[in-house]
C-alpha cells in the first residue's frame, strides 16, 4: 500500500494526527462552502483535538483496508516547504466492503480558491484509478444532493452512472436530504 501518489500538479498523501493543524485550518477557510453539502457535524469537529482524533482513527482504519483519504497538495508548493504546504482538498473511498462486495463510497472535497482549475478531476481519476488497481474494488458509489451542480458535473465527467435517488437518505444541517446515487464500475473485473 502506498501512503503518497503524484499526478501531474497534485500530491496525494495519507496523513496522521500530525497533521491537525492543517486539515483544520483546511476545514475552516471552506466551512461556509462546505456545510450546505455536508453531513451535520458535532460541536467540536472545528477543533484541532477533534481533527487530530479523527485522522488516526482514519489513519488505523486506512492500515485495515477499510477506508482510503488522501489529503491534496499542489506539488509546487509543497516541494517549497513541506511543513508550511497548505491542503487544498481530499479524496476518498468510505465504507469499503471487502469479500463479495469490493465497494466503496467515492467522496471529495476541494478548497474553494481552487474550484475551476481540474485539480478535482485530476484527484478524482487518480483515486479511481488506485481504488481499481491497487485496491481490486468493483464499485464505486456517490451520493450527491439535486442541487449540487459542481459536484454532479463532476461525477459525470467521471464516466458515473445514475442509479436513482435516495429519498430522505442523509442528514444535513439536521434535515434528511435527498441524494442522487450514482456508481462507476470496474469494467476489468
Amino acid at each position: 500500500m502506498n501512503f503518497e501518489y503524484k499526478t501531474a500538479r497534485l500530491l496525494l498523501k495519507v496523513e496522521n494526527e500530525t497533521a491537525a493543524d492543517k486539515v483544520l485550518a483546511f476545514y475552516q477557510k471552506n466551512r461556509p462552502y462546505f456545510d450546505a453539502w455536508e453531513l451535520t457535524r458535532p460541536d467540536n469537529f472545528y477543533t484541532r483535538g477533534f481533527q487530530g482524533a479523527s485522522l488516526q482513527v482514519e489513519y488505523n482504519e486506512i492500515i485495515k483496508k477499510h477506508l482510503l483519504r488522501f489529503w491534496l497538495y499542489e506539488k509546487s508548493t509543497y516541494a517549497d516547504d513541506p511543513l508550511h504546504a497548505p491542503i487544498i482538498g481530499s479524496v476518498s473511498i468510505s465504507n469499503i466492503r471487502l469479500g463479495g462486495f469490493l465497494s466503496g463510497m467515492f467522496g471529495y472535497k476541494l478548497d474553494h480558491d481552487k474550484w475551476g482549475m481540474g485539480y478535482a478531476l485530476e484527484a478524482c481519476r487518480k483515486l479511481i484509478e488506485i481504488a481499481f488497481s491497487d485496491y481490486g474494488l468493483h464499485r464505486l458509489e456517490s451520493f450527491i444532493m439535486p442541487a449540487n451542480e459542481r459536484s454532479l458535473n463532476l461525477i459525470q465527467k467521471l464516466s458515473f452512472s445514475y442509479e436513482g435517488i435516495d429519498k430522505k437518505s442523509i442528514e444535513v444541517n439536521h434535515h434528511y436530504e435527498d441524494h442522487l446515487r450514482y456508481a462507476l464500475l470496474n469494467d476489468t473485473l
